[in-house]
């Protein structure tokens, strides 16, 4: 009897176990991605990340995860002369920053099989390098190219909302596919005081991100 009971534990508890652990997915994400500042032209990137999500229930689920992804600023304006008057030559400039990002993101899915879904929530991202790119093409078509690492004159530290919405896609009993379209809002000044006017921009990010979702990973 005591060895009957005791194998009925057992299998519950391993049952509960593989109940629980079955809640956990890993995944990854890549897609493009478009950066932009009040006041400057967009400049265009590509993101991605590692993902895990832990489901709830059958509609809620949190998901976070690290991942890359590159903002920043671009500028064009001509070519003056001695004058200061506009010629044909260019002048582009960039700022280009590069984050490790972890988000944390409420997750909701409506549907059967082909689901709808819906995240948000905050982010986290820390600054890994900023450079400063500088092309010029003089009126004659002579090209300069230069970059300077202009990292430690930004902020560290990046925070604001992520929020999206997407279709899944079940392509096996195990893989799922996901297209989402997520915006990346910035919160906390990240540019340096004088950048523009006495505050700075925040940042932000509009990408589509496609994903591929692994499920029942301890089966």
């Amino acid at each position: 009897m005591k060895k009957l009971f005791l194998s009925i534990i057992l299998l519950s508890l391993n049952q509960f176990v593989n109940a629980q652990t079955n809640k956990f997915e890993l995944g990854v994400e890549v897609g493009p991605s478009v950066a932009s500042v009040p006041g400057y032209l967009p400049i265009y990137f590509v993101t991605g990340s590692i993902t895990a999500q832990y489901d709830i229930s059958n509609i809620f689920a949190i998901k976070t995860g690290i991942g890359y992804e590159r903002k920043g600023t671009a500028n064009l304006q001509p070519f003056t002369d001695a004058q200061g008057n506009p010629t044909s030559g260019t002048i582009s400039s960039s700022d280009q920053l590069q984050y490790l990002m972890v988000p944390i993101l409420g997750k909701f899915s409506f549907g059967k099989d082909i689901k709808f879904i819906a995240e948000a929530g905050p982010y986290f991202g820390y600054l890994i390098k900023a450079t400063e790119v500088l092309d010029i093409t003089e009126p004659s078509g002579l090209n300069h190219h230069g970059s300077n690492d202009e990292t430690s004159h930004f902020n560290t530290i990046d925070i604001g909302i992520s929020a999206g919405v997407g279709i899944q896609i079940p392509l096996s009993d195990k893989l799922l596919l996901e297209v989402e379209l997520r915006n990346n809002l910035g919160l906390a000044n990240t540019y340096p005081t004088n950048f523009v006017g006495q505050t700075g921009p925040a940042n932000e990010t509009l990408d589509l991100l496609i994903g591929f979702r692994w499920t029942k990973l301890f089966e």
